[in-house]
């Protein structure tokens, strides 16, 4: 079992010889995913990921993962910062033509492998585990509890300072 995570890795040989890889990364190190999450602070989260690679009683290679982390994304409706806690389960079939297509079951998600590139046996697990984290997120990042909406703040602000009348410019006019 490794502990560091591979840029690339020959998906064959790993599902050939069952390999396991586990172990944490830092939010950081996902470029892609720092641009969504707007990183400022260092506070940012671990990734935590198991991967599993194999080969099924029907000959088909798959990759099976799962990743957690906590995230800091802007609540769209008051505008501060929340917490998410992201978690991702994955059954992929490592796919390199039409017909091993027709063979997988519903409980795989097809992944198709580029088998016309120099390095045909290579995936790119890093990739993989970012683009997971990045459909782990929700469309609209909100707090799970009733937040106070940001334009109910700013009414209650307007509405808390008196009114001054308009006209009381005239009132120093008509006085002689």
């Amino acid at each position: 079992m490794l502990t560091q995570i591979p840029i690339q890795i020959n998906y064959i040989y790993a599902c050939n010889e069952n390999t396991s890889l586990s172990g944490e990364v830092n939010v950081t190190a996902f470029t892609r995913l720092q641009e969504v999450l707007d990183i400022t602070n260092d506070e940012q989260g671990i990734v935590a990921y198991q991967l599993t690679f194999g080969i099924d009683n029907n000959g088909i290679f798959f990759l099976q993962g799962m990743l957690s982390t906590t995230v800091t994304l802007l609540c769209q409706r008051c505008l501060q910062d929340m917490q998410k806690v992201i978690a991702s389960r994955f059954l992929f079939a490592l796919l390199r033509s039409e017909k091993e297509s027709l063979a997988i079951s519903d409980e795989y998600e097809a992944f198709w492998v580029d088998e016309e590139s120099e390095q045909k046996e290579m995936l790119n697990v890093f990739a993989i585990i970012e683009d997971e984290l990045l459909l782990s997120l929700p469309f609209i990042a909100k707090h799970d509890k009733a937040c106070q909406p940001l334009l109910e703040k700013m009414d209650m602000e307007v509405k808390e300072q008196p009114k001054e009348n308009p006209f009381a410019v005239l009132a120093k006019l008509k006085t002689p």
